[in-house]
């Protein structure tokens, strides 16, 4: 899974719980053959909130 896919996947999960009031959430797939890791970031996108 690609960590995009799975920043959205958290982000729909904690979207639908009506206890989390805002969400900032980051995956990371830290790399083993290339100088770089791959990150996404998603929030929930309150205003005043967190924000991605």
């Amino acid at each position: 899974m690609f960590c995009e896919d799975a920043a959205r996947r958290l982000q729909a999960a904690l979207d639908r719980d009506d206890r989390v009031v805002d969400f900032w959430v980051r995956a990371s797939h830290f790399e083993s053959l290339h100088p770089h890791d791959a990150v996404a970031v998603a929030s929930k996108g309150v205003p005043g909130g967190y924000s991605s």
